[in-house]
């Protein structure tokens, strides 16, 4: 409830809830300490670790699924943990990096447009890339890269469109 949570808060943790794997949600306490430890990590959001209840001998294999933040000081408000069964797909969104400068940028004067930051795939826990890395060293001008062009592993699945376009160089245009 709300003055709960208030008196959490008050403590320096946080409020969440557990939910997922058609088992009952229930409510959670977390240091707002350990939460940033676990989002400055490279994969973020997509890190699959344990929770452990205080007073009980049973912990968890979850990922943070969705946050909230105070729009003032930023600080965290609430967090929603999904469960994860190792064993079974998940779906989660991946960045994209672009790696190298784009030949069309360099020698043509085009600017390189960066259109989905993100990928959504399906895969084992094990198996989530931290970041989808891809080299747009060879395009120039009027030339894109979509996202069937990314490379994957092999148990990795990307669901979003193969013909979407994650970049393209683009001519300047006059004012």
């Amino acid at each position: 409830g709300k003055n709960a949570s208030r008196r959490l808060r008050k403590r320096g943790a946080v409020p969440g809830v557990v939910y997922g794997l058609d088992r009952p949600p229930f409510p959670v306490g977390v240091g707002e300490r350990k939460i940033e430890e676990v989002l400055g990590l490279e994969s973020g959001r997509n890190t699959i670790f344990t929770l452990s209840l205080t007073g009980q001998d049973r912990s968890r294999a979850v990922m943070i699924k969705a946050l909230q933040r105070d729009p003032v000081t930023e600080r965290l408000v609430h967090v929603d943990f999904v469960r994860v069964d190792l064993a079974r797909t998940v779906r989660v969104n991946v960045p994209v990096r672009l790696i190298g400068i784009a030949e069309g940028v360099k020698s043509d004067g085009g600017l390189l447009e960066f259109m989905h930051r993100e990928v959504e795939v399906e895969c084992l826990p094990s198996d989530i890339p931290e970041h989808l890395d891809l080299d747009v060293t060879g395009l120039r001008l009027n030339q894109h890269l979509s996202v069937k062009d990314l490379p994957l592993k092999e148990r990795v699945t990307v669901l979003d469109d193969p013909e979407a376009v994650v970049c393209v160089v683009a001519v300047p245009k006059e004012e």
